[in-house]
């Protein structure tokens, strides 16, 4: 593919872990899709009772209990062979760092990248920073950076970061690195963040990885894996040589709780001071003064997927009816207590002008009548019984309820599974071993994002479940990346969006808040976009 014409001069360098600025980024037509998304994200916490902020001068010490509700994925934290899972990743989160990360006003910013140049729209240069050590004492240099990149990009460790899109990744010096794209690709800083692409130890890489993946789980973030125990949680402690120095916490002990009512019972009776909170929980949140909510906007996506290569879901006027048997503004009310919006197509409003409203699209709109008609149109056999998978997690079991009897209002039986989170994901996201199931996506900076992993190949790099083959939609996710121009982006995601409504490959349920439960003591949490959990920063009052 031809380079397309560079209009603008190089970026400006960002500063000592300074923000890459907005103004930035429009400078030297790298990130302008980004920027513009993350302007309408915000990712900072709306106000909550007890004040979510910082109350004080933050001080070390202490042991910070948090729960999770699932296992890690497979392979531990040795993040170049673990697939998108919100649970792993927000614990990596606390040991790693990326070339970037996002900040709490949703800017990209400068991690282990010192600064930033974007000479050209498919060549970045990396000016390392040089005062960071991995957790095993090795130096965190380009040769270590580079590494990482080769590791995710040889086919042999099938890794699901794989970046398609690069070229080369070359050292320049001893903290210098470049990397080259195929192609221009607006997303592709984004890409980097602490999240996505966490930056382990080669050392620890070559001498445990084939072995024992957590103890290959060495990075340079403020906390280190210490033990990690399956079915019980994962112990860190903090690393006295972290360079960010917002590491407060002595330890950070995670525990492994299933239960949403088992954890809520524990935040309440104060053996846990962080836990993530279902929509269910909020009114117990709220009524006790030893704890707090946090709800913050982002850019999540609950769906029910279909999967395609199953009859009858090969056909629109199926996948249509059962999107129109869901009543999303009801569910909202029933699951999400009003901390959600009702969602009708893949990007969120969270994504700014990169969202459109898509309510008008018969496909996602609640309307039984239609939903009847269309079934019979698709052939339906109403006297089948369909298979529903999902998982034990709130709210998404009880989402599922929900769903379930809204597709029995147009004649729909279905057997609904309710599997733990680990089983769903190997049945729904590897094996696609499933009829319909319900699920989300989470954790965006970028449009490109969401699209490319509820549509892209099947090829061990997306979540696509549904299998859907969409030319036409391969085509705009495609403009999307290469288009620098804000409002020319905004124009093909708008498309690509109300293509995918649509077509219906998902009925798109509803976008809802992020929801924390936080002891009193807690200070400094500010949620953030693009997957991360930044208890990392915190500190007790």
């Amino acid at each position: 593919m031809a380079e397309m014409p560079y209009t603008g001069g190089p970026l400006e360098r960002i500063g000592q872990l300074g923000a890459l600025s907005r103004r930035g980024l429009l400078a030297g037509s790298l990130g302008l899709g980004l920027s513009a998304a993350l302007a309408g994200c915000g990712g900072g916490s709306s106000p909550s009772p007890g004040g979510a902020g910082a109350t004080g001068k933050p001080k070390r010490g202490g042991v910070l209990h948090a729960a999770i509700p699932e296992e890690p994925f497979p392979n531990a934290y040795d993040m170049a062979r673990v697939g998108s899972s919100t649970g792993t990743e927000r614990v990596a989160y606390l040991a790693y760092n990326g070339l970037v990360n996002v900040d709490t006003s949703g800017k990209i910013v400068g991690e282990l990248a010192q600064t930033i140049e974007n000479p050209t729209p498919t060549r970045y240069i990396f000016d390392l920073r040089q005062d960071v050590t991995f957790h095993d004492g090795t130096k965190l240099d380009a040769k270590a950076v580079k590494a990482n990149f080769d590791r995710i990009q040889d086919p042999k460790t099938k890794s699901p970061r794989r970046r398609a899109l690069i070229e080369s990744v070359n050292v320049l010096g001893p903290y210098q690195l470049e990397i080259r794209l195929t192609q221009p690709y607006a997303a592709f800083l984004g890409q980097l963040r602490r999240s996505k692409m966490p930056i382990q130890s080669p050392t620890a890489v070559e001498k445990y990885a084939a072995s024992d993946p957590f103890k290959a789980s060495v990075g340079t973030g403020g906390y280190k894996f210490v033990s990690y125990r399956k079915g019980d949680g994962v112990q860190l402690e903090r690393f006295d040589n972290y360079f960010g120095g917002t590491n407060y916490f002595d330890q950070i002990a995670i525990k492994i709780i299933p239960s949403q009512p088992t954890a809520v019972q524990a935040l309440m009776a104060g053996e846990m001071d962080f836990i993530r909170i279902a929509p269910e929980s909020v009114a117990a949140i709220k009524g006790n003064p030893q704890v707090r909510l946090d709800a913050a906007d982002d850019t999540f996506v609950d769906y029910l997927s279909f999967n395609q290569k199953v009859a009858p879901f090969d056909k629109l006027e199926v996948r249509q009816a059962f999107s129109q048997a869901i009543d999303r503004a009801g569910l909202v009310s029933a699951i999400y207590s009003g901390l959600a919006e009702p969602g009708h197509g893949p990007l969120a409003s969270g994504f700014g002008s990169y969202y459109e409203a898509l309510d008008d699209v018969a496909a996602q709109k609640y309307d039984v009548a239609a939903a009847k008609a269309s079934l019979q149109a698709g052939g339906y056999d109403t006297g089948s019984t369909i298979r529903f998978d999902t998982f034990t997690d709130a709210p998404f079991d009880k989402e599922a309820d929900v769903i379930q009897q809204a597709l029995v209002a147009i004649g729909v039986k279905s057997e609904l599974r309710k599997a733990d989170f680990t089983t769903f994901a190997t049945l729904f996201y590897d094996q696609r071993n499933y009829t319909i199931g319900n699920s989300q996506w989470n954790g965006s900076v970028d449009p490109d994002e969401v699209l490319t992993n509820l549509y892209g190949p099947e090829d061990g790099t997306t979540s696509n479940s549904t299998s859907a083959v969409d030319p036409q939609m391969t085509k705009l996710i495609a403009a999307g990346r290469t288009e620098m121009d804000p409002a020319k982006r905004a124009d093909i995601y708008h498309e690509a969006g109300r293509r995918a409504a649509e077509q219906a490959h998902y009925a798109f349920i509803c976008y809802p808040k992020v929801l924390a439960g936080l002891s009193a003591k807690v200070q400094g949490y500010k949620s953030r976009i693009g997957g991360g959990w930044p208890i990392d920063e915190c500190w007790f009052a």
